[in-house]
């Protein structure tokens, strides 16, 4: 089974959304779909996200509009970025069935960043639902429950503890692939074509810094 960790805010998520059921399909394996707040991964490890960065902010819309040209797949982007994901996020949990939850990601994520439509709003979040005859009041009510919202926060924790600091994340086998961009990776790995020496990854992590980078 491969665990996609994945927040809606992020381009790269809708990319790696495209071509994850080739892998599925290639090789028969179970996807379990996992929100997680990406502004929560990014505290915990102390790092600023794309879009607070200027320089790479500009890079991250080029580099989306590259794949997405190579991906034959039509690129928008929301109206507006970065956008609050959470009602988005906590929706996905609605859906206990991975399948629906699947195919409801889908929907959301081509809404954004194919269509441009801001998916922060509860009105979007409604007329989504009614494209996919779901009760929309029933999924926002169910949105605001303690319940959901806690179960975002723990997946989030959980990924930090599992070592994810950003997505998209595919996590299989204790090992974590991290960007649509190392799918191929992933499915090397799933293959046993990707054998690499993880005794070796630990002796040089023990390895001493010999220098450390001061601020300016």
């Amino acid at each position: 089974m491969i665990e996609f960790y994945f927040d809606v805010i992020s381009p790269y998520v809708w990319l790696a959304s495209h071509q994850l059921k080739k892998i599925q399909n290639n090789l028969n394996l179970e996807i379990q779909y996992t929100p997680v707040l990406f502004a929560g991964l990014l505290d915990a490890h102390g790092n600023l996200g794309p879009a607070e960065i200027p320089a790479k902010r500009k890079y991250t819309v080029i580099d989306t509009m590259r794949w997405a040209k190579k991906y034959g797949l039509q690129y928008q982007g929301p109206p507006q970025h970065p956008f609050n994901p959470l009602k988005a996020l906590r929706s996905c949990l609605y859906f206990e069935n991975n399948e629906q939850r699947a195919k409801w990601l889908s929907l959301l994520l081509d809404a954004c960043w194919s269509q441009g439509r801001d998916i922060s709003q509860e009105s979007t979040l409604l007329d989504l639902a009614k494209s996919l005859k779901i009760d929309g009041e029933q999924l926002l009510e169910s949105i605001s429950s303690p319940e959901i919202k806690n179960k975002l926060k723990q997946n989030t924790l959980q990924a930090v503890e599992h070592g994810v600091f950003g997505v998209p994340t595919f996590r299989v086998e204790n090992q974590i692939f991290w960007g649509h961009d190392r799918l191929e990776l992933l499915e090397l790995h799933l293959q046993d074509k990707l054998d690499i020496d993880l005794k070796k990854c630990e002796e040089i992590l023990q390895r001493p810094r010999a220098v450390d980078r001061k601020k300016i």
